[in-house]
C-alpha cells in the first residue's frame, strides 16, 4: 500500500534577524496507512517542525514532501487548504477553541467550509454525533470556560475528526492535562487508531504516552537518531 506522507532530504530553517537557525536538517521518514507515530525528543528538537511540514502549515527550505504521492511544492495555497480541511485533523496542546462558542459550535466549525453542501440541520447532527464518541454527551452547549481541560481537549478532537480524516497530527496534546486525563485521552486515540484506521501523528516528550504508540521516531538536534517499531 502506498505511503500517506514521504520526506525525503527535508531541511528547514527559520531567520532571526541576520542568522539562520536550523530546525530540520536532512530528515527522511515514511508514514504509512494505519500508522500510530510518537515523535520524541527535547524541546528545539524540531518536531512540532516537521508536524507544521506535514500538515502543510509550512512549506520546507529543501528537500521533498510527498502527500499522497504528490508533492506539495508543486500545490497552490488554495491546494494545501483543500489537504488540510480534507484529509488531516490537526490537535494542539493549548486546544485552541473559540472562547465564545459552545463545544457544539467548536465542533462545527470546519464544517462551515462546506457550507454549501451541508444545511444545518446536518452539520449539527454530525457534531453532536461527534461530541457522543468521545464522552461529550451532555456538554455540547458549554462554553469552554465551562469544561475541563480533558473535556476542552475532547472538544478538539472532535472538531479535528468532524471532517473524517485519513490522519491525526497532534502537538503535546496532553501537555496541558494531568495523568489520569492524559491516559484517557491517548484511549481515544487507540480506538481510532485500531477500530477506524485512522493514521496518528503525534508529539510528545512523555515515556508513557509514547508507549501508546506503535512506532517511535527520536528527535534530536533537527534529526533523526532512533525509528522503531513496538509490538503492542
Amino acid at each position: 500500500m502506498p505511503n500517506l506522507m514521504e520526506v525525503h532530504g527535508l531541511e528547514k530553517s527559520y531567520t532571526r534577524g541576520t542568522v539562520q537557525i536550523p530546525a530540520l536538517q536532512g530528515i527522511s521518514l515514511s508514514i504509512a496507512p494505519g500508522d500510530f507515530i510518537a515523535i520524541l525528543g527535547a524541546s528545539g528538537s524540531g518536531k512540532s517542525s516537521l508536524l507544521n511540514v506535514l500538515g502543510c502549515l509550512d512549506r520546507p527550505t529543501k528537500g521533498t514532501y510527498l502527500f499522497k504521492g504528490t508533492d506539495v511544492e508543486s500545490l497552490s495555497n488554495n491546494q494545501l487548504a483543500h489537504i488540510r480541511n480534507k484529509y488531516v485533523g490537526f490537535i494542539f496542546q493549548g486546544f485552541n477553541l473559540l472562547p465564545r462558542a459552545t463545544a457544539l459550535e467548536n465542533v462545527e466549525l470546519p464544517l462551515l467550509y462546506n457550507a454549501g453542501a451541508i444545511s444545518g440541520k446536518r452539520r449539527q447532527e454530525i457534531s453532536l454525533a461527534g461530541l457522543k464518541n468521545v464522552g461529550l454527551e451532555g456538554r455540547e452547549y458549554h462554553l469552554p470556560t465551562q469544561l475541563s481541560g480533558g473535556e476542552q481537549q475532547r472538544v478538539a478532537i472532535a472538531r479535528a475528526l468532524i471532517n473524517e480524516p485519513e490522519i491525526i497530527l497532534a502537538d503535546e496534546p496532553t501537555g496541558n492535562l494531568d495523568s489520569k486525563t492524559s491516559l484517557e485521552i491517548m484511549e481515544i486515540f487507540q480506538r481510532l487508531n485500531r477500530e477506524k484506521g485512522i493514521t496518528i501523528v503525534l508529539v510528545t516528550h512523555e515515556a508513557d504516552i509514547a508507549a501508546f504508540c506503535q512506532r517511535r521516531v527520536y528527535f534530536r538536534d533537527g534529526q533523526i537518531m532512533k525509528d522503531e517499531r513496538i509490538t503492542l
